[in-house]
């Protein structure tokens, strides 16, 4: 955790794990600063969303959440929702 957050600090590139949010990029992407921020704004959004309507996910993970070919943040699984 350490690394990656002089990475960002630096203004590096950031390599993550190729699992959930980033599932399908080849493990040797990189994915930019502002594409990590513009990522949480989204997924933001949708939790507020959620929270409106009254929706508690209660298992919000990586794997839970995807990204689509044109760079939109899906909250997924909703199995343990109440």
């Amino acid at each position: 955790m350490r690394r990656l957050q002089q990475q960002i600090a630096q203004g590096q590139q950031v390599q993550l794990p190729s699992n959930g949010l980033v599932n399908g990029l080849p493990q040797t992407s990189f994915i930019k600063e502002a594409d990590i921020a513009e990522y949480i704004r989204q997924l933001s959004v949708g939790i507020e969303f959620m929270q409106s309507r009254g929706i508690m996910h209660r298992d919000l993970k990586l794997s839970n959440i995807l990204l689509t070919e044109s760079n939109v943040v899906k909250i997924i699984d909703f199995g343990l929702a109440v």
